[in-house]
Order: C-alpha cells, then structure tokens, then sequence
C-alpha cells in the first residue's frame, strides 16, 4: 500500500520460502506483488493452474506484462471471464487491467468503455492499477473525437452535420458519439451548440445505462461546466438524475435554478412536483409557500390532482412541518369536490393539530370526519371517533372522551374493541379520581 513494492516482493518470497503457503488468496497476493514490483514473469509463474477469476485476471496481466502475449490476444482473453454482475471489486479489477493493456491509439475504444465502468469509483484497486479514470476518460474522449472529424466530415462551421452525426441510431458508433459530444463541450463551452450538445449526451447516458457519468461530468465539473447556465430541460434531467439516486438536497438545488416551466410542461403538475422536491430536499418552508401561492390561485382541482397535492400534507407531517402542513390543508379545503376529500382533510388536518398540542380542534376535526364518513365508511367513521376520544384524553377533556369511548363501546360488536375502549374508560375514572393528568 505504500508503494515499497521491492521490499514487499522480498518479504512474500522469504514467507514462500520458508512456509510454502499454497492458498490460491496468498498466490494472488504473492503474484500481484510480483507484478507492481516489475516481475511479470515470476508473476505468470505463481498464477499458472490456478482458475479462480482473480487469478486468471492476474495471469493475463502477467502475461501480457511480459510479452507473452500481444495486446489483442490479452484484450480478448480477458474479455472472456465470465463475471458475476454483482461481484463489483473483480469488474473493477478487469476493467483497470483493461484500460491498462488497451493504452494505445489502436484500442482506444476499448480503453474509453473500461474507463466508463471504472469512473463509478465504488471499488478499490491496487495502488499501482489505480489512476485518474475521468481524466483518462476525457482524454481517450478527446482522442476517438478528433479522428471523427476528418473521418465523417464534421465541422464546428456545420453544427448541423454534428447534430445529425450524433442522432444516428448506429449501436457501433456509441462510443465516437459520446467521445464527441464531451468533447465540443470541453472545446465550445457556452457555445450555442453547448446547450444542445448537454441536452443530448445526457438523454444519451441514460439510453446506454451509463447515467452514473451524468454527475461526474455535469455536477462534479467533469466538464467545467456552470450548471446554471444549461438550458431548463438540461437541469430538469439532472434533477431526474438526482431523485433516481435519492440525492434529495442535490435534486432541491438544481430545482431551484429553474424559475418557470419549461414550454410544453404542465404548470400544475410542475409545481406541485418542485414543491416536493423542496420539501423532501430540505427547503420546507419554500415548497409549502411556492404550492400554497399556486394553489389560493386556483378555483378548481380534479380530485386525481388534490391527491397529488394532499401527498405534499402528508411528507410534511411526515418530516415534522405541521404547522405548514395545516396552511395548506386550509388553502386546499375549498378545493375539496367529494365527501371523501372532506373527510380525508379534516381527519388529517387533526393529526397536525394534535401533533402542535392543539387538542381540542384536533378532537373536533377528527369528530367532522367520523360526521362526514357516516354510516357508508363505518370503519372510518369508528377510526375517526377513536382518534377524537384520545385527543380529548390527552387535553384532560376527561368527561367528553368518556362520551366518544361509550358511544365507541356500545357500536362495537368486536370483543378485543370492547376491552380496549373499556380499559380506556377505566383509565379515565382513574384520572378522574386522582387529579392527574394521563
């Protein structure tokens, strides 16, 4: 790990020599170590018969190391171990192995694809395999991007030849394409071809399953790129992005850079999906305030939409933002077209109320929506009653809570109900007798 990589050889050799350990973990080791301390052959030696895939990974490296095999034939033997798709460490072993052996213009495609695995960054190598995978990246880019000019004609003058070249569905040539567009983007920054060129190569790396490159090259400065300056429909994808990989607090600032709906988009729905994203990434305050400011603007709401609205109540009871789940329960009551959305508001409206210490309207909400729910919703109608019971519990209302349990008791036909109202109604006179609060 420090890189004495001789005084390591020395030290796996005196080890072999004195315990001849033949556990194919310590062969690996023993021949890895050979390896970085420029031993190849020795390497190859150690590795030969064993069949794990870490150690045919190691051979062919050795192999090729040295000169046993050409560049081709160690690029295809690799290229034929069979990987487990979970098995993230020996993926990223193979593809470092990969960019190592392919370093030369005439598998530069091979070498960009390694890289692209190896950018995820989730798996640790060796010191001597590890390496700057973006830089190399961009720079391989570079290298596959200016054969294509004089290949295929392009032309920054033609922006038109460009765009046409990069929406050619030809599987082959995915690479050249990605390879180019990062490349005028380096080139052309700002340029009017800048925003066109961001739009696509993200649509791109999302098709070819390549998205986690997206942060690298947008968010991380992969590109040296000013993020507020991309178009609206490029920032809304990498807020996609964003969510996708629950990355909530980023998802809340890129939302923030987007002023208004982009043409074409809905701006209900736009709304009340960035009033989300606030809320959820942490800026509660602006999502409730931008949805309540939509939503007093309105007179009318299909009942699939106050759905979605009711859904953002809901993920600020959840994060603990009564207070403003309430105002806006208020500013959507009017909204509310159904007896079912009315009960819904009031019985969740009581929630919030009783969660702020406000028990006596937490109790009267909870009784309109058991009122609203009627004898059509029984087991809403007796949910609602309960939950109202015991926030007048709660608010030492003992006398009205005896009420609501007795009303409960004699209606439920459940024998485990009747016990458990009777246990409430006993706990009252208990109270009762005592003074005390619950």
């Amino acid at each position: 790990n420090e890189g004495r990589y001789t005084e390591a050889l020395r030290a796996a050799e005196a080890v072999s020599l004195e315990y001849s350990p033949d556990q194919p973990s310590w062969l690996v080791l023993h021949a890895s170590i050979a390896l970085a301390a420029d031993q190849p052959q020795a390497a190859a030696a150690i590795l030969k018969g064993l069949s794990s895939i870490e150690a045919r990974l190691w051979e062919v490296l050795a192999s090729w190391q040295a000169r046993l095999i050409p560049s081709g034939a160690a690029l295809i033997a690799i290229g034929q171990i069979k990987i487990p798709a979970d098995d993230i460490g020996a993926t990223a072993l193979r593809s470092a192995m990969i960019a190592k052996i392919a370093d030369t213009p005439k598998y530069a495609n091979t070498r960009a694809l390694a890289l692209e695995t190896l950018a995820q960054g989730t798996a640790s190598l060796p010191a001597f395999l590890q390496l700057d995978s973006m830089a190399r990246l961009v720079e391989t880019y570079s290298e596959l991007a200016e054969s294509l000019f004089s290949q295929e004609g392009l032309s920054l003058d033609e922006p038109d030849g460009i765009t046409t070249y990069l929406n050619q569905p030809v599987s082959q040539s995915d690479i050249r394409r990605r390879a180019l567009a990062v490349t005028l983007l380096l080139q052309t920054p700002g340029s009017a071809l800048s925003g066109a060129l961001s739009l696509w190569l993200m649509r791109h790396l999302m098709e070819a399953d390549l998205s986690h490159l997206i942060p690298m090259f947008f968010i991380d400065s992969g590109l040296g790129m000013d993020v507020e300056q991309l178009p609206a429909e490029a920032i809304m994808l990498l807020v996609d992005d964003a969510l996708r990989r629950d990355d909530l607090p980023l998802a809340a600032q890129l939302q923030s850079l987007i002023d208004a709906p982009p043409t074409g988009v809905d701006h209900g729905a736009w709304t009340v999906r960035t009033a989300r994203i606030f809320i959820l990434g942490g800026e509660a305050k602006r999502g409730a305030e931008q949805l309540g400011e939509w939503l007093s603007g309105i007179k009318q709401m299909a009942p699939d939409s106050l759905d979605r609205v009711m859904q953002i109540m809901f993920d600020l009871q959840f994060i603990g933002e009564h207070q403003l789940a309430l105002t806006l329960f208020e500013i959507a009551a009017p909204l509310a077209q159904t007896e079912g959305h009315r009960r819904e508001l009031f019985f969740w409206s009581a929630q919030s109320w009783y969660a702020v210490g406000n028990f006596a309207l937490a109790a009267a909400y909870y009784l309109e929506s058991a009122r609203l729910a009627g004898e059509q919703n029984p087991f809403w109608e007796k949910s609602a009653l309960y939950q109202a019971a015991q926030a007048l519990e709660t608010g030492l209302f003992f006398d009205d809570a005896a009420k609501v349990y007795k009303a409960l008791l004699g209606s439920s036909p459940d024998p485990k109900m009747q016990a458990k109202l009777r246990y409430r109604l006993a706990q009252l006179q208990r109270q009762r007798n005592r003074g005390v609060s619950p």
